[in-house]
């Protein structure tokens, strides 16, 4: 190689101790030449000239000896000396080494297959050949099947409490109670539950339909013997409170698509007892307008009544339209003052916190009250009227707030302390 040709930090072959090695070339000695390292064993060495170096280290020893046989032809031949002839073979080897070289030597031999297939494909287009001809149409005609996928079997829906009951009334053709209800369905394996109260779980789901699907289009629901009970009746005073309050609800029909509307239906209880809702402002106890029935037919039942109510018909129908007429000039219904005491039990029981602030606080922007003061007096009426389950004071905050809007807490300093108050409310005095 010549002295030009070698870069400080390149790696090279040379010969060293009889072998050719890959060397690595430091830096230039001050006497000249060059400081190396042999890569393989991380030896220092030292090349005096460039005719020491056979090439770059990117060679293979193949190409090497090759290039040792193009010197030792060139030498023989007189033509050149053997250094001019080691520089010469070295530089060919790399330059065919090269990615320019690889890369237009596999172009051309890509090159010289595509025009040998061209040939073969020419040569069988020009021959014709029944039996490929006859492979290339049956496998088109394949290819054009579609493939029929096996279809999935559906899986079968366990059937809930609603379509056995469906299914007992419509074998029974009369209506029946939700516990009867229950009992023949479980006697005939239509349905199968572990729950310990079946007929609550059937008469809540029945109010769920009631409350949502059933109203689309109508202005009245009647729910007769109504029985508030269950673990899902706080659902049913959400969908009371939604509908009553005409908010927009989504409803999900079967086998059809879901629809968001308004529903101007109104509902009618019948009940031997007040329904428990838990809202603890109250705001469903005031949407009811109750009508109080004093009288008890139990044991004295008149079986005679449907045919005298038969007869009277007509006359129903005038009282009914009298009634119609005088609440469209009213504009709403008036609750009756006979009423008035069970709407308060209505009140307490669906928001307990709001029949003590009733009988035990004074609401007004004026009054504060100390926070522990005011939950040990909740604590203490919860007592007084047995409530068994007292709750804490984070939950007695918040159902305070939903009774007392305006509510608000403050910590002033007293006493180099902060202590928690209420804002809006305080304690009667006794």
């Amino acid at each position: 190689m010549k002295k030009h040709e070698v870069k400080v930090g390149g790696q090279y072959l040379a010969k060293v101790s009889g072998k050719v090695v890959v060397v690595h070339i430091d830096a230039e000695n001050p006497h000249g030449g060059w400081d190396a390292t042999n890569v393989q064993t991380k030896k220092k060495v030292r090349i005096k000239s460039a005719q020491r170096l056979r090439g770059p280290a990117n060679l293979t020893k193949r190409e090497v000896a090759a290039a040792q046989v193009a010197t030792d032809a060139a030498v023989v031949g007189g033509t050149v000396t053997k250094a001019e002839a080691v520089d010469d073979a070295m530089k060919t080897a790399a330059a065919a080494k090269s990615p320019e070289a690889t890369r237009l030597g596999g172009k051309a031999e890509k090159t010289a297959k595509v025009d040998a297939w061209r040939k073969e494909v020419a040569a069988k287009t020009a021959k014709p050949d029944p039996e490929l001809d006859a492979a290339i149409k049956a496998a088109g005609a394949t290819g054009r099947k579609k493939k029929v996928k096996a279809a999935k079997a559906k899986r079968e829906r366990k059937p809930g409490c609603l379509d056995a009951a469906v299914r007992v009334l419509q074998e029974a053709g009369k209506p029946m109670q939700c516990g009867e209800i229950v009992q023949r369905a479980l006697a005939k394996g239509y349905w199968q539950t572990k729950g310990a109260t079946p007929g609550a779980t059937l008469y809540a789901a029945v109010l769920r339909e009631c409350a949502a699907k059933g109203p689309i289009g109508k202005s009245l629901a009647i729910v007769s013997d109504a029985r508030f009970r269950g673990d899902d009746i706080s659902t049913v005073a959400e969908r009371l409170l939604c509908i009553s309050g005409e908010d927009p609800i989504t409803i999900d029909r079967k086998y059809l698509t879901a629809v968001t509307l308004r529903l101007p239906t109104r509902f009618m209880f019948l009940s031997n007892d007040l329904p428990q809702f838990t809202d603890a402002s109250g705001a469903l106890a005031g949407r009811f307008m109750v009508l109080r029935l004093t009288q008890n037919w139990f044991g004295r039942e008149d079986l005679g009544l449907e045919a005298r109510l038969t007869a009277e018909l007509p006359g129903i129908l005038l009282w009914a339209l009298q009634g119609w007429v005088r609440l469209h000039e009213r504009g709403r219904f008036v609750q009756p003052a006979s009423s008035d005491d069970v709407i308060r039990e209505l009140e307490d029981l669906t928001s307990p916190v709001g029949a003590f602030v009733r009988e035990r606080c004074v609401v007004g922007s004026s009054h504060s009250v100390e926070a522990g003061g005011l939950l040990a007096a909740w604590k203490e009426y919860c007592v007084s009227v047995g409530r068994d389950r007292v709750g804490t004071a984070a939950l007695f905050g918040r159902n305070l707030r939903a009774v007392v809007p305006g509510l608000h807490v403050s910590q002033p300093r007293t006493d180099s302390r902060r202590a928690r108050r209420y804002e809006g409310i305080c304690l009667c005095s006794r």
